[in-house]
């Protein structure tokens, strides 16, 4: 299994809200989740650690949960 790159994991975010062109308070009204979570997220002060929020951030963005967890899918 391989291990998930909190960083890397922030900054994949970050650009998927930037090119969506939303705030982080409107994704995490998509989600339900606190803007200070997802802000923690982004600059990995706090792990991401619910596959629901997961999930509904890649469904949000129509991204793979693989990619937000480990960048390129397949390696």
């Amino acid at each position: 299994m391989r291990k998930v790159n909190y960083k890397g994991f922030g900054i994949r975010l970050q650009y998927l809200i930037q090119e969506k062109g939303i705030s982080i308070l409107e994704l995490g009204r998509r989600i339900n989740v606190p803007a200070k979570t997802i802000s923690n997220w982004i600059y990995a002060r706090r792990n991401i650690s619910k596959c629901c929020y997961i999930s509904a951030i890649a469904k949000e963005f129509n991204v793979k949960a693989e990619w937000l967890l480990y960048g390129r899918i397949g390696e």
